[in-house]
């Protein structure tokens, strides 16, 4: 499903909660990785950091339409 098509139908305090709950799990994430990536001693694959940025960025897509749509509303 198009990120769009899934935010369009909420109104905007379903969009407003949603919001921050994306910005507080983007702020968990970037503070897992800043944790892990920050470890001496340890290697990690590229994958892992890869994967970490595949997430981060998702988040942040979602963020950007859902705060287009509240500037509509």
């Amino acid at each position: 499903m198009h990120i769009l098509e899934y935010y369009k139908n909420m109104n905007a305090d379903e969009l407003e909660e949603k919001l921050s709950m994306l910005k507080e799990e983007i702020e968990d994430i970037e503070d897992e990785r800043d944790a892990v990536l920050g470890q001496t001693g340890i290697h990690l694959s590229g994958g892992a950091v890869k994967q970490y940025e595949v997430q981060i960025n998702d988040i942040k897509k979602r963020i950007i339409v859902i705060e287009e749509l509240l500037q509509k509303s």
